[in-house]
């Protein structure tokens, strides 16, 4: 009795997002992944959190995660603007936080730190972490899902990406899964 939740973080649910953007729904198969890896993700790490909509009030969060594929116009837009200006912080992974830019292309909405240039043409690809990082140590791991180029304006990467030497294809086969780097 009388116990109240703390969660510092938010979760914008992006099949909840996707309700109010069907037109911006990936292959199902990758759908369905979006937010099974943002709950995993928090779950494994212990951390407690709430499951967030557009609708949702974002001010009781320390921090909200926009996972994966979560673009930001209009309502949202406005909404994330006037959460940040209160001192909220944003975590988007993938291609959350980018927004429609006047040529066509997409961009981020908000200063990130880095810059947005598009879907990498190579998978899988090697992530290099440039320390020790907890167990993962510095050795090369293997990224299989597809991922995004960004360039950083300013601050200090921690990891790098790295591509192999060819994508595996029929023409350019190695017996892994992956070509060597």
């Amino acid at each position: 009795d009388g116990v109240t939740a703390v969660t510092h973080i938010g979760l914008l649910s992006y099949d909840a997002w996707l309700l109010r953007h069907p037109e911006e729904k990936i292959n199902d198969k990758d759908a369905s992944r979006v937010d099974v890896g943002a709950l995993r993700i928090l779950l494994e790490g212990q951390y407690l959190f709430d499951i967030l909509d557009e609708e949702s009030d974002f001010s009781p969060y320390k921090l909200l995660i926009l996972p994966d594929n979560i673009r930001v116009d209009g309502d949202l837009r406005q909404k994330l603007d006037a959460y940040i200006a209160n001192g909220g912080k944003l975590l988007a992974s993938g291609k959350s936080g980018l927004a429609p830019h006047s040529d066509g292309s997409y961009q981020f909405a908000f200063d990130l730190g880095a810059q947005y240039e598009g879907t990498r043409e190579i998978s899988p690809v090697y992530i290099t972490a440039h320390e020790q990082i907890d167990r993962i140590g510095i050795a090369d791991q293997v990224l299989y899902a597809p991922s995004e180029r960004i360039s950083l304006c300013g601050g200090t990467a921690l990891a790098s990406i790295k591509e192999p030497y060819f994508a595996r294809t029929a023409e350019h086969f190695c017996s892994h899964r992956h070509a060597p780097q």
